[in-house]
């Protein structure tokens, strides 16, 4: 029976062997361990004097050793690693990628907001003034209330975009939940993998998960933004136009 390659119970433990009198090299003993990654290990061992080999057939690492403990040890040891370590390394890369992209998203909102400001504060500024002097036209003053309500709305998307998202059970949000500092030990101790973000692939696949979540609503807001500023700025032309032409 060929156990479940899943089950943490079976990895680097060999569970099938055969035996060939006949080899090329002599006879040989056939081990297959399993891996993490649903593959397998396969050992050949030498009673001669010639090595024992081992070739894993999910990454392809090969080994050597004249001594028959140390070659399966080290088989083991790389079954039990071997599939688990690739997923794991591959969401570490995934999260500093993601985790990279978040940290630049946030001033990237903070300069739209200061954009926005600018504009906003400029268009209320001359509806203040024309509204205590009355020397625009009706039309500007059409076009620059417009133009102030599109800015408004651009900033609420980049505030929305920009505020932190304290969602998640990893890093600090995971130790902060803890009742107190004993509940941060004991979980360390269990083990809890839904509260220690680095202890198990599913763990960082959910910080990966949230993580791309935050960092795509942040995008969509600064996405939706951005035209409206575009509309703030010809907005202001317009109503300065206008202006213009009113005198």
């Amino acid at each position: 029976m060929v156990p479940d390659p899943g089950d943490p119970a079976y990895l680097g433990a060999a569970y099938a062997a055969s035996y060939d009198p006949r080899g090329p090299q002599g006879p040989r003993r056939h081990f297959t361990i399993p891996t993490a990654g649903a593959y397998a290990v396969l050992v050949e061992i030498s009673p001669s004097l010639a090595d024992s080999t081992s070739r894993c057939t999910g990454c392809g690492a090969t080994d050597r050793d004249f001594s028959e403990l140390e070659i399966l040890a080290r088989a083991g040891a790389h079954a039990s690693t071997c599939g688990r370590g690739t997923v794991t390394a591959a969401l570490d890369v995934e999260i500093a990628t993601v985790r990279a992209e978040l940290a630049r998203i946030d001033p990237k909102a903070g300069g739209y907001l200061q954009m926005a400001g600018v504009l906003l504060g400029a268009g209320l500024a001359v509806l203040g003034g024309a509204g205590a002097s009355g020397h625009l036209p009706r039309t500007a003053l059409v076009a620059s209330a417009v133009t102030a309500l599109v800015v408004l709305v651009a900033v609420v998307l980049l505030l929305l975009a920009s505020r932190p998202r304290l969602g998640g059970d990893f890093g600090f949000i995971a130790w902060a939940d803890a009742d107190d500092a004993q509940g941060v030990l004991t979980r360390l101790v269990a083990g809890d993998a839904r509260q220690v973000a680095q202890i198990t692939p599913l763990a960082k696949a959910r910080e990966l998960w949230w993580l791309s979540r935050s960092v795509r609503a942040k995008y969509v807001g600064i996405s939706r933004a951005v035209p409206l500023l575009l509309a703030g700025y010809a907005g202001a032309a317009l109503t300065a136009a206008l202006a213009i032409g009113g005198w």
